[in-house]
């Protein structure tokens, strides 16, 4: 892939596609490996690309995806605030583009919740994740496993907060409705 990246930037320049796809392969394939820093840095190489991309007529969608890809690798190596700069970008550019009812809205809202709630702004993590949950509950139903995972991580914040009956319900909430979709048998259920 860096072979790839470098014959398309010198022959093609960034702003195209296979440049981008190449240089996200590279990314991708340096976080599969374990290498984060460079997994990060081809992200950060990427995230302007995708960015001027946008701007001429790609998906904002792509932007955010890479936005969180970083977001990710950050977290792993404990840059939280790097992280949570670029989940709350993600929240931004995809309430925008897809409106503030949009799954891709929840999972934005879930990763920085979960974030949060990592390093104790569990007040603001159960209000993100609240209103991800809504807009999952209300897209694919309350029975739903897409509402089942923000339910179990809306659980492990009540208790962290101290709020071990909600807790202790939405964990209940989350068996339940995992126990319907997939059997007693599962390995998630047993």
């Amino acid at each position: 892939y860096d072979k790839s990246v470098l014959v398309f930037e010198r022959s093609l320049g960034t702003l195209n596609v296979e440049y981008s796809q190449a240089l996200e392969s590279l990314a991708a394939s340096y976080q599969g490996v374990g290498d984060l820093t460079k997994a990060a840095a081809s992200y950060q190489k990427l995230l302007p690309v995708k960015a001027e991309m946008s701007f001429l007529g790609g998906s904002l969608g792509d932007v955010t995806s890479a936005q969180n890809n970083l977001a990710a690798i950050f977290v792993k190596l404990g840059d939280l605030k790097a992280a949570e700069v670029l989940y709350r970008k993600a929240v931004r550019h995809r309430e925008h583009y897809y409106g503030h009812s949009h799954p891709t809205v929840a999972r934005s809202l879930e990763m920085l919740g979960n974030l949060l709630a990592e390093v104790g702004e569990l007040q603001e993590a159960t209000l993100l994740l609240q209103r991800a949950l809504s807009i999952r509950n209300e897209v694919f139903g309350k029975d739903d496993v897409e509402s089942a995972a923000t339910v179990l991580n809306l659980s492990t914040v009540q208790c962290r907060r101290g709020q071990y009956v909600s807790g202790r319900d939405l964990f209940k909430k989350w068996l339940r409705i995992m126990l319907q979709a997939l059997g007693a048998s599962h390995p998630t259920c047993i």
